[in-house]
């Protein structure tokens, strides 16, 4: 008899960790999917009168994207869109990040984000959309080298920024304006006030115009190799930009 009993409680032990298992990992339940040439939606009742804006976003920013970075293949890529922080938060086990957080790629074929229409996050509708195609930037980066080196952060942020077209003014970057320019380490670990954020697009652009954006997916598969694809060291690269900057927004010359 005892070991009946015995039987029975370890049963309903196993059932309750089971049913705890099963509420923290089981999928977010999304009530609707949308199948686009490249993508894959799944998304929520909050985005039916939005889903429309972010496909064709997308999928307008597709093959320049590819072109661009030119990955050897690419699969369909899934979007999951979360109605609120909280819950994306919760999805991505960041419970504790900013509303600064809204969006992240996962993998070559797997991207999530928040409703564009969610007031928790602080930014604006075309702010969203503008995270969208950066997130699906970092998800063909994945696509080009499967393993990204966090020494090389500044690289992948970089190109994320300006293939999402999220220009900062220099003018409007207050180091930048008072001539104190970051070195790569600097951003790459996000130290000071001056983020990658506010500088990625220009720091591609200065890539674009002097060697080409074939250079850019060059540095991506070599992992960030200055040397070798541009023939320039990481200080000498930092000059370079720093008088890119200079000249073209902070000083330039006038037309006569």
């Amino acid at each position: 008899m005892k070991k009946i009993i015995l039987r029975f409680v370890a049963l309903g032990c196993a059932c309750v960790l089971a049913g705890l298992l099963y509420t923290q990992f089981k999928p977010y339940s999304f009530s609707y999917t949308l199948e686009s040439e490249h993508f894959s939606f799944y998304y929520t009742k909050a985005d039916k009168s939005s889903i429309d804006q972010i496909r064709d976003r997308l999928e307008e920013n597709y093959g320049r994207i590819v072109q661009d970075l030119a990955p050897p293949s690419m699969p369909k890529v899934k979007v999951r869109i979360y109605p609120n922080l909280a819950d994306f938060h919760k999805e991505i086990d960041r419970k504790d990040a900013g509303n600064w957080l809204v969006g992240i790629a996962e993998s070559n074929d797997e991207m999530r984000m928040v409703s564009p229409n969610d007031p928790e996050s602080g930014q604006s509708f075309e702010s969203i959309l503008k995270v969208a195609v950066h997130e699906f930037t970092h998800v063909v980066t994945f696509n080009l080298t499967a393993y990204p080196s966090p020494s090389v952060n500044w690289l992948y942020e970089s190109i994320a920024c300006y293939e999402a077209g999220q220009f900062t003014d220099p003018k409007d970057v207050v180091h930048l304006s008072g001539g104190r320019y970051p070195t790569l380490a600097q951003l790459n670990s996000g130290s000071g006030n001056l983020n990658i954020y506010s500088v990625g697009y220009v720091m591609i652009e200065y890539i674009r115009d002097t060697w080409g954006m074939s250079a850019v997916r060059e540095l991506i598969t070599s992992s960030g190799n200055l040397p070798a694809v541009l023939g320039k060291t990481a200080e000498e690269f930092e000059k370079g930009w720093q008088d890119y900057v200079q000249a073209k927004y902070l000083n330039p010359k006038k037309q006569s």
